[in-house]
């Protein structure tokens, strides 16, 4: 009966760890790297943000919980997560292992990046860095740990929204010569 219990909580332990998933606390004000766009730093609800992430590196990277706005004031530039949805769970990390993450912000006009990027739209994204998560399911739980690796960048609008405007240009330039 000894041997059936031990054997019983070895497997549920088993099962349980590995259901367990990292987590982090999304805070980019904590790095000190901002976001920006053409016109200085991204600010209030006009922009979203979102994080993303894979369990390898180079990995196809899925959104992560939900899209959040930004600060305002001397704080633009930063992402705005309330206090109440941390920490953030990160579901492509095993159990506080490594995981390798990307922040995608865009314009809010649009309803995700995606949009934003097929409509040439302001849109942009961090490079891709590798954190290590919180385990969950330790006991004690570690606490979650800060974002870090992550380095600002500027949205701008995609390229193609560029080159369609540039034609535009030389077409009236073109027929004014006429």
């Amino acid at each position: 009966m000894l041997k059936k219990s031990l054997v019983l909580a070895a497997v549920l332990a088993a099962t349980i760890s590995s259901y367990g998933q990292g987590v982090i606390v999304f805070n980019t004000q904590i790095t000190g790297q901002r976001i920006t766009g053409p016109n200085g730093n991204l600010a209030g609800a006009a922009f979203s943000a979102q994080l993303y992430g894979s369990a390898t590196e180079g990995g196809s990277l899925e959104a992560i919980g939900k899209s959040y706005g930004f600060r305002s004031g001397v704080n633009a530039g930063y992402v705005s997560v309330p206090a109440a949805e941390q920490p953030t769970t990160v579901p492509s990390a095993s159990n506080g292992g490594p995981t390798y993450l990307q922040i995608r912000a865009w314009d809010a006009v649009y309803a995700s990046y995606d949009a934003a990027v097929a409509a040439g739209g302001l849109a942009g994204s961090s490079a891709t860095w590798s954190q290590d998560t919180a385990a969950t399911a330790a006991q004690p739980p570690e606490p979650p740990p800060n974002i870090s690796g992550f380095v600002g960048f500027q949205i701008v609008p995609e390229p193609s929204v560029l080159a369609l405007m540039g034609v535009g240009a030389a077409a009236l330039l073109f027929r004014r010569r006429k």
